[in-house]
């Protein structure tokens, strides 16, 4: 049986759920949501010494890689999505913007035979290394190992993470599941949302469910397995990884303070 981090996306972004105008309107959005990320990434790189080679572990609908593209700060990008809704999205996406430099692959980076080697930059955002731990024992080392060894020495690693230490505090008040409901901002598609933690071990089992506004649509529920990291813990395990301590920072947003969630983080580690 798969882990259901494995397939927790598929049908995410299915082309078929947009109409051209809304495809556009949606590709626009998305790469206006990028441009904190973009500034950020300008900031950190050693723009004497790198040459545009970015790869994304959990590339989505590939945003990010597009928008560091229009914004000459990508040459040669690729991007790694497990869920093909996503990767035929990206490939439609890339074809509007007429991109050339950036190509999306269906399949898990951490099977991959040999990747590209002198990486200037590697992005794993959106929590995307704490769904990739848990999948097995091995995967977490396996992730960070492959990540160093494809960087460049000066070459940057970026990971945005959760801390769930409230949430673990919380759901020990609690005998049972910890039931959190939240309201979205009008203009999303979805209402409420409701999240359902439980702890296993070093995870959090985070159970969503997402209420749609138009009730003649059912709701989306799905399930992520989360590891748990403290900045702490991350820079720890990247040390061990062969990242050099004084090069490993963290940052509590991108661009100003409320820009990235609650608890979230982002750290970077320079090889």
């Amino acid at each position: 049986m798969k882990h259901p981090n494995l397939t927790a996306y598929d049908g995410v972004e299915e082309l078929s759920s947009f109409n051209e105008s809304a495809f556009e309107e949606y590709c626009t959005c998305k790469l206006r949501e990028c441009d904190k990320q973009v500034d950020f990434i300008r900031r950190i790189i050693d723009k004497k010494n790198y040459t545009g080679k970015v790869i994304e572990i959990g590339s989505g609908n590939g945003k990010l890689l597009y928008a560091l593209e229009k914004n000459g700060l990508l040459d040669d990008g690729l991007g790694y999505e497990l869920s093909s809704s996503r990767v035929n999205f990206a490939i439609k996406f890339s074809e509007s913007m007429g991109s050339t430099r950036v190509q999306n692959i269906c399949g898990d980076y951490l099977e991959l035979d040999k990747s590209k080697e002198n990486i200037d930059l590697i992005i794993g955002v959106d929590i995307v290394l704490q769904l990739i731990a848990p999948v097995s024992e091995s995967s977490e080392k396996l992730l960070l190992d492959k990540v160093f060894s494809a960087l460049k020495h000066g070459g940057n690693l970026i990971m945005e993470l959760m801390d769930f230490t409230n949430i673990i505090n919380m759901k020990a008040m609690v005998e049972n599941d910890l039931m959190l409901w939240k309201e979205f901002d009008e203009h999303d598609p979805w209402h409420y949302g409701l999240d359902k933690f439980s702890i296993n071990g070093d995870d959090v089992v985070w159970d969503k469910r997402f209420i749609n506004r138009d009730r003649n649509i059912g709701d989306s529920t799905f399930t992520n397995v989360l590891r748990h990291y403290t900045f702490d813990i991350i820079k720890q395990k990247l040390i061990q990884t062969g990242f050099d301590e004084q090069k490993i920072h963290c940052f509590t947003c991108w661009k100003s303070e409320g820009d990235i969630p609650k608890d979230e983080f982002i750290v970077t580690a320079e090889k």
